[in-house]
């Protein structure tokens, strides 16, 4: 379908593509037709631009995963002539992954039938004139299509992309704009803020708009305040983490208090937190740095007794070499892949009881 599209590179005219972290746009040349895409928080809505055609398309991939995944189970259904639901459990890099989604359409379709393998595929069908634009908005949600559907009525009740797009970028200037750099090199104020971007792209929100989210162990919860996901501690705990303890205080501590709330639940603070599950992808304990970090910082609306317990927890876990670490004092390489780089992490995260 579209994304299928988009990612294929034969498809795409990238010398045409745009990207700004509002808007992303592409021509899709197979098919005649424009591909743009802007978000809020929870919610994606795309803008396709069609030529003149009584068979146009757009089709729900849910076979298709990145990083080794693979489908468990799926579902989706049409509600009414404009709306699809379903979801997608699946396992590979998370294991337990579980993906409900709500999509609404700005136009009814004509037909909307369910293809291929285990009806993976659902094909949205419309007649189109030249130059006719149909929207698509996109709700996901990690703990049911209910929850999805709220998303997409509370984040996106209608169908104003352009209105979209500049609240997305008023949203993005005001966080790129408490760092202030000057120059007159413009290619360096470029690169200076595309990577200040990237340093917000995660982790990213992980619960509903109700505040209900799937637990580390698998179970549905609720809380007030935020809880995350794309926790990736070890390409960020030297450098990102402690950026956004500087420039982004509430949103630090959000952080910090989902990664306490992740090891009440899998009994450790992550390591790499994928849509509520643990890969254990790289070495260490770079969670205990982050945390360790935002309570020596005094930072605000931290449970410091809670987040300590957490970090003592984790320091004193046996699994992923840690139980060699305290027989030998070291991680014996006869005994343990990567035992060095593993070692030199655990050193880093040692906490002194």
């Amino acid at each position: 379908g579209s994304e299928m599209c988009i990612r294929d590179r034969s498809y795409g005219a990238r010398s045409k593509e745009v990207s700004r972290p509002d808007y992303y746009a592409i021509p899709l040349l197979r098919y005649g037709i424009l591909a743009e895409m802007t978000a809020t928080n929870r919610v994606g809505l795309h803008r396709y631009t069609f030529p003149k055609a009584h068979d146009a398309a757009i089709v729900f991939d849910l076979e298709n995963g990145g990083c080794w995944d693979s489908p468990v189970e799926t579902f989706m259904k049409a509600d009414g002539d404009k709306r699809i639901v379903g979801y997608r459990h699946s396992t590979g890099w998370a294991k337990n992954q579980k993906v409900y989604f709500a999509a609404e359409f700005s136009k009814p379709f004509e037909t909307f039938e369910l293809k291929g393998k285990n009806d993976m595929y659902g094909r949205a069908s419309f007649k189109t004139g030249d130059g006719e634009q149909i929207l698509l908005k996109v709700a996901v949600s990690p703990v049911s299509i209910e929850g999805a559907v709220a998303n997409l009525e509370a984040e996106m009740p209608d169908f104003d992309f352009d209105g979209t797009c500049v609240a997305a970028d008023k949203s993005w200037n005001e966080e790129l704009a408490k760092i202030r750099v000057e120059s007159t090199d413009g290619d360096k104020l470029k690169k200076f803020y595309t990577s200040l971007y990237h340093t917000m792209i995660m982790p990213t929100t992980f619960s509903d708009v109700d505040g209900s989210y799937r637990g580390a162990d698998g179970e549905v919860y609720k809380s007030d305040a935020p809880q995350y996901t794309n926790l990736s501690l070890w390409d960020t705990y030297r450098a990102e983490m402690p950026l956004l303890s500087i420039f982004q205080p509430d949103r630090s501590t959000e952080i910090v208090n989902s990664m306490v709330e992740i090891a009440e639940r899998q009994g450790r603070l992550p390591v790499w937190h994928l849509w509520g599950n643990e890969t254990d992808c790289m070495v260490g304990n770079p969670g205990v740095i982050a945390v360790a970090d935002a309570i020596v910082k005094g930072q605000d609306g931290i449970d410091r007794d809670k987040a300590y317990r957490a970090l003592l927890k984790t320091a004193d876990d046996t699994i992923r070499g840690g139980g060699l670490r305290q027989q030998y004092g070291f991680i014996p390489c006869d005994k343990f892949n990567s035992a060095i780089a593993f070692d030199m992490e655990y050193a880093l995260s040692l906490i002194h009881i």
